[in-house]
């Protein structure tokens, strides 16, 4: 499994997100899929695995993995929990998978306006319980 990333670039992520990035094969391949289970010619034509997984935990972090990613033309391939199984959080050309998992707070249900502000990482499923126990649902 070839690594595309350069040591620099390692390093680089390394410097922003410390313990919080991953390039270890193991960890590269459980994010080369979702939940869902694809048809093996499909997956033989877009399924790809990471070069690294990273774990934001703020905007800041997401802002300064953009940059060093534009720069370094690196593809990053945003990831909520992964439980969705359409496949949008898989890799297509490697580069980076953005584990959104510690990006997983409710910032602010409106009621009057009926929205909900929230970090990529929630799960439907917590978002869904916090609305009915306002009186609301997603559905």
């Amino acid at each position: 499994m070839k690594q595309n990333l350069t040591t620099v670039q390692m390093s680089k992520l390394q410097e922003i997100f410390s313990d919080r990035v991953r390039f270890n094969r193991v960890e590269r391949v459980v994010y080369s899929h979702d939940m869902g289970i694809m048809p093996e010619q499909i997956r033989a034509m877009i399924g790809c695995t990471p070069d690294g997984v990273v774990q934001p935990t703020s905007v800041n972090d997401v802002i300064a993995l953009a940059k060093l990613a534009k720069e370094e033309k690196i593809p990053v391939v945003p990831r909520g929990a992964g439980t969705a199984g359409f496949g949008g959080s898989v890799p297509v050309k490697a580069g980076i998978v953005v584990d959104f998992v510690r990006m997983n707070k409710i910032l602010d249900i409106n009621t009057e306006n009926m929205t909900a502000t929230v970090e990529p990482g929630v799960i439907w499923s917590n978002l869904e319980k916090e609305l009915s126990n306002r009186g609301l649902t997603l559905r």
